[in-house]
């Protein structure tokens, strides 16, 4: 008799940036059989921005839980404030050139890894910002009690007397494994300690899209991988639990990169020719795809706010974040803490360099208007008493009121999402 032959957990998969189009018998058979017994969501929508996971254990969208970037400048919240002398004396080798940055990075990287026990990642944010730009989702970690204001879905099961295995799931601060570790370790498991709730984040979807591209046959190799380990974890969790219920998902999709532009040598020629200094009169952060400032003095959002309006190339290749688009994409506006002017790339161009990548640019990425069919995910579950259901669209945030449902327990107070499943 199986360990959990009368139990039903929920042993839950995320497959970072794996777009719902992946899916395919000769790619993805363990995926797609799992799709045709159980419910199948075709394309799974997050909302804009950069905090899937958020979503997914709220069931809210970021302009009513206020998270809305992985970063964002903040008085408090630095896991570097307490190392501001030696970033002084460090900074002075942060070179904004490609000589020696490679190894001076890797040496800032692990100095406050393993030597200072910071866990908040350095990435290619200038040194000398550190001690201002702070975590936002994973400032705390999300299945700890107290994490925000915002209630989730491992407060709820606390309150229900349900137990959680995070240890394979994934943020900013945690220490990663690949992914066949994470997997062998939650396989084993199954069969030692019961948990009403097993979860799991498999990441080879995110760095094969960003390193090769979405349509490179790289990323048809890695669709196997996801699927081998998909598996893997299926078949050992239902050999353990026959009652159980598996729900997988791809949180987000990933572009094809078309396009590159310098927003920082943008924004610091306007700077040069008005006479501002940055951090005196201005602040900036770049991600990926999108560009947000900060405005110290009056003249500096005189001279952005005409160059983010007026250049042609900013003008041809993205938009300003205007109040009423802030509604259309449910998103804080600005002004909220992310930002005084926030730049829209339009999908497929690529901010280069970024606060994230300096010496290669990506040739794919995610973070752009989730209308677009590339940047959209997945979504299956099965197991008992799940019934063959296809669902043509749904969002991330529903993904939360399904796990509450699969688990017999009352929603986060603030929950916006619908539930696939009855």
């Amino acid at each position: 008799m199986a360990l959990g032959s009368e139990k039903s957990p929920v042993l839950f998969i995320v497959a970072d940036a794996f777009r719902h189009d992946y899916l395919d018998p000769e790619r993805t058979p363990t995926l797609c059989e799992l799709a045709r017994k159980g419910c199948y969501i075709h394309r799974l929508r997050p909302n804009f921005g950069f905090c899937e996971r958020t979503e997914m254990f709220t069931g809210s969208r970021p302009d009513k839980n206020g998270f809305f970037t992985a970063l964002t400048y903040r008085d408090r919240g630095s896991a570097f404030l307490d190392h501001r002398f030696e970033i002084r004396l460090l900074s002075l080798l942060d070179w904004k050139k490609n000589f020696l940055r490679r190894y001076i990075r890797r040496f800032y990287r692990d100095w406050f890894r393993k030597i200072r026990g910071v866990t908040q990642p350095v990435y290619e944010i200038p040194l000398r910002l550190l001690p201002r730009i702070a975590l936002t989702e994973d400032e705390r970690e999300l299945h700890l009690p107290g994490w925000s204001d915002t209630e989730t879905l491992f407060d709820v099961m606390r309150e229900s007397g349900l137990s959680f295995y995070f240890d394979t799931f994934a943020s900013l601060t945690m220490t990663m494994t690949s992914d066949e570790e994470r997997a062998s370790r939650l396989c084993r498991l199954f069969g030692e300690k019961y948990f009403d709730l097993y979860l799991i984040y498999v990441g080879e979807g995110d760095g094969t899209g960003h390193d090769f591209g979405p349509h490179s046959p790289e990323a048809r190799r890695m669709n196997r991988n996801v699927d081998g380990r998909i598996q893997k974890l299926s078949n050992a969790f239902f050999r353990a639990f026959p009652g159980g219920r598996l729900v997988a998902i791809g949180d987000h999709g990933m572009l094809e990169v078309k396009q590159r532009i310098n927003v920082d040598a943008l924004i610091f020629d306007a700077a040069k020719k008005a006479g501002l200094e940055w951090e005196r009169d201005f602040d900036y952060f770049l991600d990926s795809t999108m560009a947000r400032i900060w405005f110290r003095k009056p003249e500096a959002r005189e001279i952005f706010s005409g160059l983010f309006r007026e250049n042609g190339e900013l003008e041809s290749k993205g938009r300003i974040l205007t109040p009423q688009l802030t509604g259309e994409l449910h998103v804080p506006p600005p002004g909220s803490g992310y930002g005084d002017l926030l730049w829209l790339a339009n999908p497929g161009v690529l901010i280069f360099p970024d606060f994230f990548h300096f010496r290669k640019p990506c040739l794919g990425m995610h973070g752009y208007d989730t209308s677009v069919s590339g940047q959209k995910g997945f979504a299956v579950v099965a197991g008992e008493g799940i019934e063959p259901l296809e669902i043509g669209e749904a969002e991330v945030i529903d993904v939360c009121p399904t796990l509450c449902r699969l688990l017999g327990i009352r929603e986060p107070r603030q929950c916006q999402g619908k539930g696939f499943v009855k």
